[in-house]
């Protein structure tokens, strides 16, 4: 007699497996054409046990770079006290994005469903992105400029936006390291400090 499947919850599921699979799959097909039953399909487990990790499609892709702004806080943590804040910043903003080649790879694969989508572009709108926040709280700790909540909100605004469009330009290109995008970005705008 064959036994039949357990029912419930898996024991365990690897977040990783399940974000490998979701971007090969959108890869594959097109980020709007895979539905999130496709991707509990793929790494064996149900809708709702996915939802626990990923209540959206769009959190898969978008996890990986909101870590951005941890390693980013990290490093502006670490920071040395002197020199400039925008030359601090700078610093920092690479240094958090110096990760393994694989890391790269996934980082990469992220910021072409960006590109390639328009509609996952909007998470970072109308100042909810943890990136801006960390650089703000940064720049107001550390400037002599005594510059007022909306001026603060903005220069954060911008510089994130320069990271986050230079990532996107990298993403695009054959460069193996995204340095060089986010100097070009930052190079601009960071003398306005």
């Amino acid at each position: 007699m064959a036994q039949n499947a357990t029912r419930g919850r898996p024991a365990h599921i690897d977040r990783f497996h399940v974000r490998d699979a979701a971007l090969a799959l959108f890869k594959e097909l097109g980020f709007e054409e895979v539905s999130t039953a496709q991707i509990a399909a793929a790494v064996g487990i149900s809708r709702s046990s996915l939802a626990r990790f990923y209540p959206t499609k769009q959190q898969i892709v978008w996890e990986g770079l909101d870590d951005l702004s941890s390693r980013l806080s990290a490093q502006l943590e670490q920071s040395p006290e002197q020199g400039s804040v925008s030359a601090r910043l700078k610093a920092s903003i690479e240094a958090a994005l110096t990760l393994p080649e694989s890391e790269l790879s996934i980082l990469r694969t992220r910021l072409r469903l960006v590109r390639n989508n328009p509609g996952l572009q909007v998470k970072r709108a109308y100042g909810r992105d943890p990136l801006a926040q960390v650089i703000s709280a940064f720049i107001d700790a550390n400037s002599r400029t005594a510059y007022t909540e909306g001026e603060l909100s903005c220069l954060a605004a911008l510089v994130a936006t320069a990271v986050d469009t230079a990532l996107i330009e990298w993403s695009g290109s054959d460069e193996t390291q995204p340095v060089r995008h986010v100097d070009d970005c930052l190079g601009f705008i960071l003398p306005i400090f």
